[in-house]
C-alpha cells in the first residue's frame, strides 16, 4: 500500500484527513521482515502504527497477523493495527475474536483502541460509548473550563456526579483514547483535540448531546 491509498482510504472511511508517514527502523523491520511496510498514522485521537504488505505480497495467517501487529506495537511502543486492500469476512471475524486491530482502508476497520468499528456500509459500532458524565467532562474540557491535571474530587464536581461515577466517566474516557490516567489524575491527550467527528456515534442520548456535538 502506498501513502496515498492510506490516507485517502482513511479519509474516506472517517470523513477527515489523516496523515501517514513510513517509518525507517530497523528494530520494527527485524520484527515485522522485509515484506511488509511499517505507517505511523496521525489524525485521529491518538497516533498508531499501521503495518502493511508491500506492493506483490500477500495477507498472512491471522496468526501472522497478530505476530506482526505484536511485533510492530513493542517497535514502535504504541498502538498498531494491520492494514490491506482486501479481507475475508471470516478472516474479519478471527480478528474480531482475537481482538487484533485492522483496516482495510475505505472498507472495514477495527480500532478497539480507540472504541471504533466500522462496517462495511459506514455505520459506526463504538464499542466504548460516552455517558452523561464522560460529556460533560469532554464538553468542559473543549470549552477550556476543565482543569489540567484533572483529579478525581474535579472530575465529579464537573461531571455532577460521585466519585464512582466519575472514575467511571474517565475510564470511558481512557477506552476511547481521550485521556491519559495515572493514580488519580487524568490528563487529556494533546492530540485528541484535532478532531472528535468520529466520536459523535459513540455519544449516548443525554441533555447536553447537542450542546457537546456542536462543539465538536
Amino acid at each position: 500500500m502506498t501513502k496515498e491509498q492510506i490516507e485517502n482510504g482513511m479519509a474516506e472511511t472517517f470523513g477527515m484527513g489523516v496523515h501517514a508517514k513510513l517509518q525507517q527502523s530497523k528494530d520494527i523491520a527485524a520484527d515485522i521482515g522485509d515484506s511488509f511496510d511499517c505507517w505511523t498514522v496521525r489524525g485521529l485521537a491518538v497516533p498508531f502504527t499501521l503495518v502493511t504488505p508491500k506492493p506483490g505480497v500477500g495477507n498472512p495467517s491471522v496468526t501472522g497477523i497478530a505476530k506482526l501487529v505484536i511485533g510492530a506495537s513493542y517497535g514502535a511502543m504504541r498502538y498498531a493495527a494491520y492494514g490491506c486492500h482486501a479481507m475475508s469476512a471470516v478472516e474479519r471475524k478471527r480478528l474480531v475474536t482475537r481482538h487484533i486491530p485492522f483496516v482495510v482502508p475505505g472498507r472495514q476497520v477495527f480500532l478497539p483502541f480507540l472504541g471504533i468499528a466500522l462496517r462495511n456500509d459506514g455505520a459506526a459500532l463504538a464499542r466504548t460509548s460516552l455517558g452523561i458524565a464522560a460529556q460533560r467532562m469532554l464538553l468542559s474540557w473543549l470549552q477550556g473550563a476543565l482543569p489540567t491535571p484533572l483529579r478525581d474530587r474535579d472530575a465529579a464536581r464537573i461531571g455532577c456526579c460521585s466519585r464512582a461515577t466519575a472514575f467511571r466517566a474517565l475510564s470511558e474516557l481512557a477506552a476511547l483514547g481521550l485521556v491519559e490516567r495515572t493514580h488519580k489524575v487524568a490528563v487529556f491527550a494533546t492530540d485528541a483535540a484535532r478532531n472528535y467527528r468520529w466520536l459523535i456515534p459513540s455519544l449516548r442520548r443525554s441533555p447536553i448531546r447537542d450542546a457537546l456535538i456542536e462543539a465538536i
